[in-house]
């Protein structure tokens, strides 16, 4: 109707909580499928599987994809069979995989340890694993690809990674930390001394199998379970 009003204004507003750190993803993947060492001490056969590369790579590009975006970045450290990488790498290119590593005893070992030593407090670990596991009396192992026998009775244990120090490595990783551990007898990784320390550790651990178990390559899959 022709009238000029002015009026004061106050505006009220929460003040906006500083956004929590998001941290970054770590992520370790070892996959054996070739045992050169071994071409008949599995039940007079190779002890050669079909399918932990490729689990150990599928499951790196479902993180890569799913869990990767909720962190600030992703480190990784993949190491698998290289001749049994399949042409598709996608895995690779999402999660910024530069190279790849075999997986033998020595090299797990060095480069398993070096890699969870960066994790910080607000970081998280994933350390997936699939492969052979063997119970020698009462310590569990994981056969890497150049694990061997002494004779057609003892195993060369120099050849092969000593679970506890698989433990150890993520034990010192800072953050929240997971295992998978997908290989025969996996329940024995967790004798009753290293179940204590990995719950006392806080580490979120999957295994399959139990104590007495074996698991399986399913073809029609092409995966193991």
């Amino acid at each position: 109707f022709g009238y000029l009003t002015e009026r004061s204004v106050t505006v009220l507003a929460r003040k906006r909580e500083k956004a929590a750190n998001k941290g970054k993803l770590y992520v370790a993947v070892i996959g054996v499928n070739k045992y050169p060492f071994l071409p008949d001490a599995c039940g007079g056969r190779s002890c050669d599987l079909r399918y932990p590369v490729d689990d150990a790579t599928g499951f790196l590009k479902v993180v890569a994809e799913r869990t990767a975006p909720l962190f600030s970045g992703m480190e990784s450290l993949v190491l698998v069979n290289r001749d049994a990488v399949a042409a598709d790498t996608t895995s690779f290119r999402l999660a910024g995989v530069e190279k790849t590593l075999e997986p033998d005893s020595d090299t797990i070992d060095d480069e398993l340890a070096d890699f969870l030593d960066r994790p910080g407090e607000n970081d998280t670990t994933i350390v997936f694993v699939a492969g052979h596991g063997i119970n020698i009396d009462d310590d569990y192992y994981f056969i890497p690809t150049d694990g061997r026998k002494q004779d057609g009775e003892r195993w060369k244990r120099s050849s092969l990674v000593d679970w506890s120090d698989i433990q150890k490595s993520v034990e010192r990783a800072k953050g929240m930390r997971f295992m998978l551990l997908d290989t025969c007898h996996a329940a024995n990784s967790f004798n009753p001394r290293l179940e204590k320390d990995a719950q006392d550790a806080r580490i979120v651990v999957f295994s399959a199998t139990g104590a007495n178990n074996t698991a399986a390559e399913l073809p029609e899959l092409g995966h193991g379970v």
